[in-house]
Parts: structure tokens; sequence; C-alpha cells
């Protein structure tokens, strides 16, 4: 028998109904799209020892809390270092390593920073410009034309909603030609539709 729970997308709803889960009894969880969300609620499964099997959370923390040997915690999708490392890779090889990073507030964008700093170091790279802004933020003209100060010659966004359409719009209206790379949310209606033309190439 499914039993079905809504976390919002928030993680304060996420833990009510991860403990709501539990108290159900349910055999295994199937859940999280959101990082933060996760990271919330991981504690709750591990302690009751209910394996949760993540699809789309790719936040790099959510399956390192626990030993994984005694981790309750798997997931479906690769990891946000695993993606970092590889998009870094090909900036380094196409001459893009005047990198500009753009990241959201939530923990996704906070181990999503992280994981791209990491990459970067790892060949002796650091970031000319970054800016961190909170979910919600439509006007990105500011932390634009600061990254194009710094002389950035290309942006890596790690945001889940539609700020990545506002930056690639943003980018647009400076006349600003640089690429836009990311993760999997630029795969999102939210950027391909909010984007539009700007997010082409």
């Amino acid at each position: 028998e499914m039993v079905v729970r809504d976390d919002q997308a928030t993680p304060a709803m996420g833990l009510a109904q991860s403990r709501s889960l539990a108290d159900a009894k349910v055999f295994a969880t199937l859940g999280f799209c959101n990082t933060g969300v996760a990271m919330a609620s991981l504690e709750v499964f591990q302690q009751a020892k209910i394996p949760l099997i993540v699809p789309c959370a790719a936040g790099s923390p959510v399956t390192a809390k626990y030993p994984p040997r005694e981790s309750y915690v798997f997931r479906t999708s690769a990891r946000d270092s695993l993606q970092a490392e590889v998009v870094v890779a090909d900036l380094e090889r196409r001459g893009w390593t005047r990198v500009a990073i753009f990241a959201d507030e939530t923990a996704y964008g906070e181990s999503g920073l992280a994981d791209v700093r990491r990459s970067l170091a790892q060949r002796q790279l650091t970031p000319v410009y970054v800016a961190r802004f909170p979910l919600g933020a439509k006007d990105m003209s500011e932390p634009l034309k600061a990254a194009r100060a710094a002389g950035a010659n290309v942006i890596f966004t790690y945001t889940v909603g539609k700020e990545n359409a506002a930056i690639a719009l943003g980018r647009q209206a400076l006349r600003w030609n640089v690429p836009l790379v990311g993760g999997w949310p630029l795969s999102f209606p939210f950027f391909i539709e909010g984007a539009g033309e700007a997010g082409e190439g």
C-alpha cells in the first residue's frame, strides 16, 4: 500500500511528513527533490532504520552524513560533486577558467558552491567572483555587472528556481555574451520557458 506525503519543498514540512511516515511504520521511502528538505529529514529515517531512496536531491551531503556501512540513505542520481568535477574539467579544456559562481542560499546552492570551489582548487583555479542570492531573486543585474567587471569568462550556476532564467535574461540585457553552465536545473521548464531565447546556446 502506497503512503503519500507532500513535503511542499520546505524543510519544516519535509521533517513533519517524514516523522509521519516513520509513525506509519512504512518499510521504505522514496523521496526528496530538494537538498535542504532531504537534509532536514535524514535523521528520521536513519534512526528508524527505514531505507530512504532519494531520486533527485543531488547535494553532495545527502549521502555523506552517515558512514556507508551504517547508512539507510541511498540515491539514484549523481551527486553534485561528480557533476561539478565533470563541468569544471570541461571548462578548463575550453579555456573558460575565469569562473563566476552564482549560487542560491539553499542547501543545494551551498553544497554546490563548495563542490565547484573544490573542483576548481584541484586545478589550481579560484572563482573570480561569487554571487549569493535568496530564492525568488528576480534582478541579477548588479551581481552580473560585478562578475563582468571581475573578468569572468563563464558563469556557473547552482540554483533550483527561476533564478537561472533571471541570470540568463540579465546577461542578455547587459549584452554580455559569456557561456552559462550549471547542473540539471538548467533543464527545468523554469529555465527553458523563463529564459526563452536568452537561454539558447
